[in-house]
Protein backbone atom coordinates (compact mmCIF):
# COMPACT_ATOMS: atom_id res chain seq x y z
CA UNK A 1 0.00 0.00 0.00
CA UNK A 2 1.42 3.35 -1.01
CA UNK A 3 2.48 5.92 1.56
CA UNK A 4 2.40 8.78 -0.93
CA UNK A 5 -0.53 11.18 -0.71
CA UNK A 6 -0.95 11.55 -4.46
CA UNK A 7 -4.25 13.36 -4.28
CA UNK A 8 -2.88 16.01 -1.93
CA UNK A 9 0.15 16.51 -4.20
CA UNK A 10 -2.14 17.03 -7.17
CA UNK A 11 -4.40 19.40 -5.23
CA UNK A 12 -1.39 21.44 -4.07
CA UNK A 13 0.17 21.32 -7.57
CA UNK A 14 3.51 20.67 -5.91
CA UNK A 15 5.52 19.93 -9.06
CA UNK A 16 8.83 19.34 -7.23
CA UNK A 17 7.46 16.67 -4.88
CA UNK A 18 5.41 15.20 -7.71
CA UNK A 19 8.55 14.89 -9.85
CA UNK A 20 10.37 13.27 -6.92
CA UNK A 21 7.62 10.66 -6.50
CA UNK A 22 7.65 9.89 -10.21
CA UNK A 23 11.42 9.47 -9.99
CA UNK A 24 10.88 6.99 -7.15
CA UNK A 25 8.54 4.94 -9.31
CA UNK A 26 11.00 5.02 -12.21
CA UNK A 27 13.89 4.06 -9.95
CA UNK A 28 12.15 0.96 -8.55
CA UNK A 29 10.24 -0.14 -11.64
CA UNK A 30 11.36 -3.66 -12.71
CA UNK A 31 11.18 -2.87 -16.43
CA UNK A 32 13.33 0.24 -16.03
CA UNK A 33 16.02 -1.65 -14.15
CA UNK A 34 16.35 -4.14 -17.00
CA UNK A 35 15.92 -1.77 -19.94
CA UNK A 36 19.11 0.22 -20.20
CA UNK A 37 19.51 -1.41 -23.61
CA UNK A 38 16.85 1.08 -24.79
CA UNK A 39 19.63 3.59 -25.14
CA UNK A 40 22.22 3.23 -27.86
CA UNK A 41 25.46 1.52 -26.77
CA UNK A 42 27.53 4.42 -28.12
CA UNK A 43 25.83 6.96 -25.84
CA UNK A 44 27.57 8.15 -22.71
CA UNK A 45 24.39 8.32 -20.67
CA UNK A 46 24.79 7.00 -17.12
CA UNK A 47 22.21 5.03 -15.15
CA UNK A 48 21.27 8.11 -13.10
CA UNK A 49 20.93 10.28 -16.21
CA UNK A 50 18.71 7.65 -17.79
CA UNK A 51 16.41 7.73 -14.75
CA UNK A 52 16.28 11.54 -14.83
CA UNK A 53 15.41 11.56 -18.54
CA UNK A 54 12.71 8.92 -18.15
CA UNK A 55 11.20 10.77 -15.19
CA UNK A 56 11.15 14.05 -17.09
CA UNK A 57 9.58 12.41 -20.12
CA UNK A 58 6.98 10.66 -17.92
CA UNK A 59 6.14 13.92 -16.15
CA UNK A 60 5.65 15.76 -19.46
CA UNK A 61 3.53 12.95 -20.94
CA UNK A 62 1.20 12.88 -17.94
CA UNK A 63 0.92 16.65 -17.93
CA UNK A 64 0.28 16.96 -21.66
CA UNK A 65 -2.40 14.24 -21.61
CA UNK A 66 -4.11 15.85 -18.62
CA UNK A 67 -3.78 12.70 -16.53
CA UNK A 68 -3.13 14.61 -13.29
CA UNK A 69 -6.46 16.40 -13.53
CA UNK A 70 -8.15 13.18 -14.67
CA UNK A 71 -7.04 11.38 -11.50
CA UNK A 72 -8.72 14.08 -9.41
CA UNK A 73 -11.86 14.29 -11.55
CA UNK A 74 -12.65 10.56 -11.39
CA UNK A 75 -11.73 10.34 -7.70
CA UNK A 76 -8.99 7.74 -7.87
CA UNK A 77 -7.41 6.75 -4.57
CA UNK A 78 -3.70 7.06 -3.86
CA UNK A 79 -3.19 3.34 -4.48
CA UNK A 80 -5.10 3.50 -7.77
CA UNK A 81 -3.12 6.52 -8.96
CA UNK A 82 0.23 4.85 -8.22
CA UNK A 83 -0.92 1.60 -9.82
CA UNK A 84 -2.07 3.48 -12.93
CA UNK A 85 1.26 5.32 -13.29
CA UNK A 86 3.49 2.36 -12.47
CA UNK A 87 1.76 -0.42 -14.38
CA UNK A 88 0.34 1.48 -17.36
CA UNK A 89 2.03 4.80 -18.01
CA UNK A 90 5.63 3.72 -17.32
CA UNK A 91 5.17 0.45 -19.23
CA UNK A 92 3.75 2.33 -22.23
CA UNK A 93 6.60 4.84 -22.04
CA UNK A 94 9.22 2.08 -22.18
CA UNK A 95 7.41 0.21 -24.96
CA UNK A 96 7.28 3.40 -27.03
CA UNK A 97 10.99 4.03 -26.48
CA UNK A 98 11.89 0.50 -27.55
CA UNK A 99 9.63 0.69 -30.63
CA UNK A 100 11.19 3.98 -31.75
CA UNK A 101 14.81 3.01 -31.09
CA UNK A 102 14.63 -0.62 -32.27
CA UNK A 103 11.67 -0.80 -34.66
CA UNK A 104 12.61 -4.03 -36.45
CA UNK A 105 13.72 -5.92 -33.34
CA UNK A 106 10.53 -4.84 -31.55
CA UNK A 107 8.36 -5.95 -34.47
CA UNK A 108 10.13 -9.31 -34.85
CA UNK A 109 9.92 -10.00 -31.09
CA UNK A 110 6.16 -9.45 -31.23
CA UNK A 111 5.87 -11.78 -34.23
CA UNK A 112 7.88 -14.50 -32.47
CA UNK A 113 5.65 -14.30 -29.39
CA UNK A 114 2.49 -14.42 -31.50
CA UNK A 115 3.76 -17.37 -33.51
CA UNK A 116 4.62 -19.36 -30.37
CA UNK A 117 1.09 -18.78 -29.08
CA UNK A 118 -0.86 -19.46 -32.27
CA UNK A 119 1.09 -22.05 -34.28
CA UNK A 120 0.15 -25.73 -33.93
CA UNK A 121 3.85 -26.63 -34.09
CA UNK A 122 4.37 -25.28 -30.55
CA UNK A 123 2.68 -25.58 -27.19
CA UNK A 124 3.16 -24.06 -23.77
CA UNK A 125 4.87 -25.94 -20.96
CA UNK A 126 4.44 -25.34 -17.25
CA UNK A 127 7.46 -25.45 -14.91
CA UNK A 128 7.37 -26.91 -11.42
CA UNK A 129 10.25 -26.28 -9.04
CA UNK A 130 12.26 -29.36 -8.19
CA UNK A 131 13.39 -29.13 -4.57
CA UNK A 132 15.96 -31.89 -5.01
CA UNK A 133 18.19 -30.32 -7.62
CA UNK A 134 16.71 -26.80 -7.97
CA UNK A 135 15.95 -27.43 -11.63
CA UNK A 136 12.70 -26.97 -13.48
CA UNK A 137 10.61 -29.84 -14.74
CA UNK A 138 8.26 -28.84 -17.59
CA UNK A 139 4.72 -30.10 -17.44
CA UNK A 140 2.40 -29.50 -20.38
CA UNK A 141 -0.75 -27.62 -19.46
CA UNK A 142 -3.94 -29.54 -20.11
CA UNK A 143 -7.08 -27.67 -19.20
CA UNK A 144 -7.13 -25.88 -15.87
CA UNK A 145 -4.10 -26.82 -13.84
CA UNK A 146 -3.59 -25.46 -10.35
CA UNK A 147 0.13 -25.06 -11.06
CA UNK A 148 -0.43 -23.18 -14.30
CA UNK A 149 0.18 -19.45 -13.81
CA UNK A 150 -2.26 -17.61 -16.04
CA UNK A 151 -1.00 -14.21 -14.86
CA UNK A 152 2.59 -15.02 -15.83
CA UNK A 153 4.27 -12.47 -18.08
CA UNK A 154 4.69 -13.45 -21.70
CA UNK A 155 8.50 -13.35 -21.65
CA UNK A 156 8.55 -15.86 -18.77
CA UNK A 157 6.23 -18.39 -20.36
CA UNK A 158 7.89 -21.61 -21.50
CA UNK A 159 7.22 -23.07 -24.96
CA UNK A 160 8.45 -26.08 -26.88
CA UNK A 161 7.54 -28.31 -29.79
CA UNK A 162 4.03 -29.77 -29.69
CA UNK A 163 5.42 -33.24 -30.38
CA UNK A 164 7.50 -33.30 -27.20
CA UNK A 165 6.27 -35.22 -24.13
CA UNK A 166 4.92 -33.23 -21.17
CA UNK A 167 7.88 -34.18 -18.98
CA UNK A 168 10.53 -32.96 -21.46
CA UNK A 169 13.42 -31.70 -19.28
CA UNK A 170 14.74 -28.16 -19.59
CA UNK A 171 18.42 -27.66 -20.33
CA UNK A 172 20.79 -24.95 -19.21
CA UNK A 173 20.08 -21.92 -21.41
CA UNK A 174 23.70 -20.74 -21.08
CA UNK A 175 24.77 -23.23 -23.77
CA UNK A 176 21.99 -22.50 -26.23
CA UNK A 177 24.11 -20.05 -28.25
CA UNK A 178 26.68 -22.73 -29.03
CA UNK A 179 24.02 -25.35 -29.70
CA UNK A 180 22.33 -23.32 -32.47
CA UNK A 181 25.53 -22.58 -34.40
CA UNK A 182 24.48 -25.15 -37.00
CA UNK A 183 21.16 -23.34 -37.63
CA UNK A 184 21.67 -21.31 -40.84
CA UNK A 185 21.39 -17.54 -40.85
CA UNK A 186 18.35 -16.34 -42.81
CA UNK A 187 18.49 -14.02 -45.81
CA UNK A 188 16.53 -10.80 -45.62
CA UNK A 189 13.19 -10.66 -47.40
CA UNK A 190 13.11 -7.17 -48.93
CA UNK A 191 9.48 -7.19 -50.06
CA UNK A 192 7.70 -3.98 -49.05
CA UNK A 193 4.61 -4.18 -46.85
CA UNK A 194 2.53 -1.86 -44.71
CA UNK A 195 0.15 0.97 -45.50
CA UNK A 196 2.94 3.23 -46.78
CA UNK A 197 4.83 0.32 -48.40
CA UNK A 198 7.97 1.38 -46.56
CA UNK A 199 8.46 -1.66 -44.29
CA UNK A 200 10.33 -4.79 -45.35
CA UNK A 201 9.04 -8.27 -44.55
CA UNK A 202 12.48 -9.41 -43.21
CA UNK A 203 11.16 -12.98 -42.99
CA UNK A 204 7.81 -14.57 -43.79
CA UNK A 205 5.73 -16.24 -41.08
CA UNK A 206 6.22 -19.65 -42.69
CA UNK A 207 10.01 -19.25 -42.74
CA UNK A 208 10.01 -17.80 -39.22
CA UNK A 209 8.06 -20.82 -37.98
CA UNK A 210 10.60 -23.11 -39.64
CA UNK A 211 13.44 -21.17 -37.96
CA UNK A 212 11.86 -21.59 -34.51
CA UNK A 213 11.40 -25.30 -35.10
CA UNK A 214 15.07 -25.67 -36.10
CA UNK A 215 16.16 -23.79 -32.96
CA UNK A 216 14.01 -25.99 -30.71
CA UNK A 217 15.41 -29.11 -32.39
CA UNK A 218 18.97 -27.82 -31.95
CA UNK A 219 18.63 -27.03 -28.24
CA UNK A 220 16.34 -30.06 -27.65
CA UNK A 221 14.67 -28.31 -24.73
CA UNK A 222 11.68 -26.10 -23.95
CA UNK A 223 12.65 -22.52 -23.16
CA UNK A 224 11.07 -19.25 -22.15
CA UNK A 225 9.91 -16.67 -24.69
CA UNK A 226 12.66 -14.18 -23.83
CA UNK A 227 15.42 -16.71 -24.57
CA UNK A 228 13.72 -17.82 -27.78
CA UNK A 229 13.49 -14.20 -28.94
CA UNK A 230 17.21 -13.72 -28.39
CA UNK A 231 18.11 -16.93 -30.21
CA UNK A 232 15.81 -16.25 -33.16
CA UNK A 233 16.89 -12.61 -33.57
CA UNK A 234 20.53 -13.73 -33.68
CA UNK A 235 19.68 -15.62 -36.90
CA UNK A 236 17.83 -12.76 -38.59
CA UNK A 237 19.24 -9.77 -40.56
CA UNK A 238 17.82 -7.05 -38.33
CA UNK A 239 18.63 -3.43 -39.24
CA UNK A 240 17.91 -1.13 -36.30
CA UNK A 241 19.35 2.29 -37.10
CA UNK A 242 19.69 4.73 -34.21
CA UNK A 243 21.13 8.23 -34.29
CA UNK A 244 23.75 9.24 -31.77
CA UNK A 245 26.01 12.20 -31.24
CA UNK A 246 29.32 12.05 -33.09
CA UNK A 247 30.94 13.67 -30.06
CA UNK A 248 29.67 11.04 -27.60
CA UNK A 249 31.99 8.63 -25.86
CA UNK A 250 31.82 5.10 -27.25
CA UNK A 251 30.64 2.60 -24.62
CA UNK A 252 30.87 -1.06 -25.60
CA UNK A 253 28.88 -4.06 -24.34
CA UNK A 254 31.80 -5.34 -22.25
CA UNK A 255 31.80 -2.14 -20.20
CA UNK A 256 34.87 -0.60 -21.80
CA UNK A 257 34.76 2.87 -23.30
CA UNK A 258 36.78 5.00 -25.66
CA UNK A 259 36.90 8.76 -25.86
CA UNK A 260 35.54 9.97 -29.15
CA UNK A 261 37.39 12.41 -31.35
CA UNK A 262 35.88 15.81 -31.75
CA UNK A 263 35.15 16.57 -35.38
CA UNK A 264 36.67 19.86 -36.49
CA UNK A 265 34.39 22.44 -38.04
CA UNK A 266 35.87 23.25 -41.44
CA UNK A 267 33.57 26.20 -41.98
CA UNK A 268 35.04 29.67 -41.75
CA UNK A 269 34.33 31.71 -38.66
CA UNK A 270 32.86 35.24 -39.03
CA UNK A 271 36.27 36.67 -38.16
CA UNK A 272 37.95 34.59 -40.87
CA UNK A 273 35.36 35.70 -43.42
CA UNK A 274 36.00 39.38 -42.66
CA UNK A 275 39.77 38.88 -42.80
CA UNK A 276 39.45 37.07 -46.14
CA UNK A 277 37.43 39.92 -47.60
CA UNK A 278 40.03 42.42 -46.43
CA UNK A 279 42.78 40.25 -47.91
CA UNK A 280 40.98 40.06 -51.26
CA UNK A 281 40.52 43.83 -51.31
CA UNK A 282 44.18 44.37 -50.48
CA UNK A 283 45.27 41.85 -53.15
CA UNK A 284 43.18 43.58 -55.82
CA UNK A 285 44.77 46.89 -54.85
CA UNK A 286 48.24 45.33 -55.06
CA UNK A 287 47.47 43.82 -58.48
CA UNK A 288 46.38 47.20 -59.85
CA UNK A 289 49.47 48.80 -58.32
CA UNK A 290 51.66 46.17 -60.04
CA UNK A 291 50.10 47.00 -63.38
CA UNK A 292 50.94 50.68 -62.88
CA UNK A 293 54.51 49.78 -61.91
CA UNK A 294 54.89 47.66 -65.05
CA UNK A 295 53.63 50.51 -67.22
CA UNK A 296 56.20 52.87 -65.70
CA UNK A 297 58.94 50.24 -66.09
CA UNK A 298 58.44 50.31 -69.91
CA UNK A 299 58.24 54.14 -69.95
CA UNK A 300 54.48 54.09 -70.64
CA UNK A 301 55.01 52.74 -74.16
CA UNK A 302 51.75 50.96 -75.17
CA UNK A 303 53.39 48.37 -77.45
CA UNK A 304 56.01 47.29 -74.92
CA UNK A 305 53.43 47.34 -72.12
CA UNK A 306 51.03 45.09 -74.10
CA UNK A 307 53.86 42.66 -74.90
CA UNK A 308 54.91 42.59 -71.24
CA UNK A 309 51.38 41.66 -70.15
CA UNK A 310 51.18 38.96 -72.83
CA UNK A 311 54.47 37.42 -71.76
CA UNK A 312 53.42 37.54 -68.08
CA UNK A 313 50.16 35.79 -68.95
CA UNK A 314 51.76 32.98 -70.97
CA UNK A 315 54.58 32.44 -68.47
CA UNK A 316 52.51 32.30 -65.27
CA UNK A 317 48.76 31.99 -65.98
CA UNK A 318 48.30 30.23 -69.34
CA UNK A 319 46.59 26.83 -68.66
CA UNK A 320 48.55 25.23 -71.54
CA UNK A 321 51.87 26.08 -69.82
CA UNK A 322 53.95 26.82 -72.97
CA UNK A 323 57.74 26.89 -72.87
CA UNK A 324 59.74 30.09 -73.29
CA UNK A 325 60.62 29.15 -76.88
CA UNK A 326 56.96 28.51 -77.71
CA UNK A 327 56.02 31.91 -76.25
CA UNK A 328 58.72 33.63 -78.31
CA UNK A 329 57.52 31.89 -81.47
CA UNK A 330 53.87 32.72 -80.75
CA UNK A 331 54.53 36.41 -80.12
CA UNK A 332 57.15 36.78 -82.88
CA UNK A 333 59.99 37.89 -80.61
CA UNK A 334 63.35 36.41 -79.63
CA UNK A 335 63.88 34.06 -76.75
CA UNK A 336 66.11 36.60 -74.98
CA UNK A 337 63.36 39.25 -75.19
CA UNK A 338 60.92 36.91 -73.46
CA UNK A 339 63.52 36.33 -70.73
CA UNK A 340 64.06 40.07 -70.25
CA UNK A 341 60.34 40.83 -69.94
CA UNK A 342 59.93 37.91 -67.57
CA UNK A 343 62.72 39.12 -65.25
CA UNK A 344 61.20 42.60 -65.30
CA UNK A 345 57.84 41.25 -64.23
CA UNK A 346 59.38 39.16 -61.44
CA UNK A 347 61.41 42.11 -60.11
CA UNK A 348 58.30 44.28 -59.82
CA UNK A 349 56.39 41.49 -58.06
CA UNK A 350 59.22 41.09 -55.51
CA UNK A 351 59.05 44.81 -54.72
CA UNK A 352 55.47 44.35 -53.48
CA UNK A 353 56.64 42.31 -50.51
CA UNK A 354 53.63 39.95 -50.49
CA UNK A 355 53.17 37.46 -47.63
CA UNK A 356 52.71 33.74 -48.26
CA UNK A 357 49.00 33.78 -47.29
CA UNK A 358 48.42 36.67 -49.71
CA UNK A 359 49.89 34.86 -52.72
CA UNK A 360 46.82 32.84 -53.74
CA UNK A 361 44.45 35.79 -53.55
CA UNK A 362 46.93 38.04 -55.38
CA UNK A 363 47.41 35.46 -58.15
CA UNK A 364 43.65 35.23 -58.71
CA UNK A 365 43.32 39.01 -58.91
CA UNK A 366 46.30 39.27 -61.28
CA UNK A 367 44.97 36.44 -63.44
CA UNK A 368 41.72 38.31 -64.03
CA UNK A 369 43.55 41.51 -65.01
CA UNK A 370 45.91 39.74 -67.45
CA UNK A 371 43.06 37.70 -68.95
CA UNK A 372 41.21 40.91 -69.82
CA UNK A 373 44.41 42.51 -71.13
CA UNK A 374 45.43 39.70 -73.52
CA UNK A 375 41.86 38.93 -74.56
CA UNK A 376 42.09 35.13 -73.92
Amino acid sequence: MTQTDWRQLLFDQDSERLWAELYRLILHHPLVRSSRFIYNDSSVISQAEMHYDLTQELFLRLFQKGRFQYYLDVGLTDDEIEHEISHIEISNLLATSIRHRYPESYRMARRISTLLQTSKRFRRFNTVANDANHESEPVASNGKSARYRRDQKMIHKVYGLAEWPPNKPMRDSGRFRQMIESVPFRNRDTRQVGCARNTQVIISNKELERLLVEIFQAIDSPTDVRTMRILALSKLPIQDIALTSVEADLVFNNGSSRRSQEIADVRQSPEEIVMLRELESYAEHQAKDLVNRLKKAVNNKPRRFARLLQIAWHCYFDPSRPSQLEIAEKLGVSDSSVGDYRRLFENEVCKLGLLAEQGQVFNEAMRKILMEAVGD
